[in-house]
């Protein structure tokens, strides 16, 4: 009885928030501040017993600063984001993630003397099908998987102790058996939000649409990885607005061929662009200089940090 009640006061509050958030979307061009402030004293009702005041006041604070960092941030998703996957993000990260999570998170961390995590990241197989030039993932042999069974009872015991959001890389992590039942499973739970890094090679078209709160973000691999002749070209046309492709570039050649790839599928219109140079091969303000050069406005500059941060020639970096 009581988790029945409780099962329908979440059902009730995220219904309410829900309402709110799509008034804060058709105020997109008006008085966000005012919208905003609405929201937080919905969220305050239902959540001021379990957050610190505050908090709550310090999130007020930075919705009356227009150039507060954060309201920066969720200004660009609203203007630049497609109005059900920027709903779906605001009641996912906002509410469940942080108003309601944490809340959740902090009890079970009494509970059971541990911290939960409100994100998990899942290499459903060590397999790939590629054999990328430089890639560190080949290391790790084709036999490391996780059952269907494994990653569903995780994510189902997790939901209830505060996890909101779900990474699956690899490997490959399409090539897993159960994968795409597994996806369409969670699609049905919209408030759990789900990232796959993808290599470009497995066709998208059984898992593209399935929920908002699913996004791709795709390699497209250049002719220095030696494996771009495996690309599943029409995935590019599958992408979304909140979808990724990532170009790993090596040289000025791979520039080149990404450029032309940008500009045959028109992506910057259609889903978010990452260059990233392979490190060693290709100094970042070469890419930079590149980026200018073609005023490629639009595309993100990715470095891969784990190579400054630690050494670049251990295991695993």
């Amino acid at each position: 009885m009581a988790e029945e009640f409780a099962r329908l006061a979440h059902a009730a509050q995220r219904k309410t928030l829900e309402m709110a958030v799509d008034a804060a979307l058709k105020a997109r061009k008006k008085d966000r501040e005012k919208t905003y402030l609405q929201i937080l004293n919905v969220a305050k009702t239902f959540y001021g017993k379990n957050i610190k005041p505050e908090s709550f006041e310090n999130v007020r604070k930075a919705i009356q600063d227009p150039d507060n960092k954060w309201i920066r941030f969720i200004n660009r998703v609203l203007d630049e984001t497609d109005p059900n996957v920027a709903k779906t993000t605001l009641l996912n990260l906002g509410y469940e993630a942080f108003f309601r999570g944490t809340s959740m998170i902090r009890k079970n961390r009494e509970k059971y003397d541990c911290n939960i995590p409100w994100l998990i990241l899942f290499d459903p197989t060590s397999a790939c099908n590629m054999h990328c030039t430089g890639c560190w993932a080949a290391e790790y042999g084709h036999k490391q998987s996780l059952s269907y069974e494994v990653m569903d009872k995780v994510l189902t015991e997790g939901k209830p102790l505060g996890l909101h959001a779900c990474l699956f890389t690899g490997g490959e992590p399409l090539l897993r058996k159960g994968m795409g039942a597994l996806l369409r499973r969670l699609s049905k739970q919209p408030e759990l939000r789900i990232e796959i890094e993808t290599n470009g090679s497995v066709d998208l078209t059984p898992f593209a649409g399935l929920s908002p709160a699913i996004t791709f973000t795709m390699d497209y691999k250049l002719p220095g990885s030696g494996m771009e002749a495996e690309m599943c070209t029409n995935n590019l046309r599958l992408l979304s607005p909140d979808d990724t492709v990532k170009f790993v570039a090596g040289s000025r050649e791979d520039l080149l061929r990404a450029l032309e790839i940008i500009r045959q599928y028109d992506l910057t219109h259609r889903c978010h662009v990452y260059l990233s140079p392979v490190f060693g091969r290709i100094e970042p303000a070469e890419m930079v200089a590149f980026m200018q050069e073609h005023v490629l406005n639009d595309v993100t500059l990715q470095l891969q940090m784990h190579k400054i941060i630690w050494d670049p020639n251990m295991r695993g970096v």
